[in-house]
């Protein structure tokens, strides 16, 4: 597998698809409580996005983490320090390092290959990675350098360092939208 022929299984019409180790992995689909995380979370950081100029997000925007083996991540959400707000729109997958990283753990083969990445998303030079577990309810940022936070159902997830004055109540975060 390589990159090309990844791009192409996108472009025909693949969802949920990385590479692990070399190899096409298929992802179970993501359920309702996984595209609840991501409208509840993305509409208060959409605002804080468009009050700022330094960093753009990306959605399912496939990242290469490693060249050999392959190895391509998918994460949710991705935020690159960019000024061009609309610098992925076109792109299916990137070898930029992200800022930011937010994955949603919501089936099992995403919790397994999320523990495989960690060192990856460190190694690349991300800065800090989000995971949110809909099965705990419970988000852990892991920053690449620095102590791991972990943020419950009665906390306050909160934006620091990189999305400085974001608060958002986690409780809302994994409930159904409205």
């Amino acid at each position: 597998m390589t990159p090309a022929d990844f791009v192409e299984r996108l472009q025909d019409g693949d969802r949920w698809i990385e590479v692990v180790d070399g190899s096409l992995v298929q992802l179970e689909p993501p359920d309702d409580l996984h595209g609840n995380v991501v409208r509840n979370i993305m509409n208060p950081v959409a605002r804080w996005v468009a009050a700022q100029n330094e960093l753009v997000s990306a959605f399912d925007l496939a990242i290469q983490l490693r060249r050999e083996p392959l190895e391509i991540a998918a994460p949710a959400v991705s935020f690159f320090r960019e000024s061009n707000r609309f610098a992925f729109c076109d792109e299916l997958l990137t070898d930029r390092v992200p800022e930011l990283v937010i994955e949603i753990h919501s089936s099992p083969d995403r919790r397994q290959f999320h523990v495989l990445r960690q060192g990856q998303w460190e190694k690349l030079g991300v800065r800090e990675v989000w995971l949110f577990d809909t099965a705990t309810c419970l988000i852990r940022q892991i920053p690449r350098v620095g102590v791991t936070r972990e943020r419950r159902p009665g906390d306050i997830l909160q934006g620091e360092p990189l999305l400085p004055n974001l608060k958002i109540p986690v409780d809302e975060i994994f409930a159904d939208p409205d």
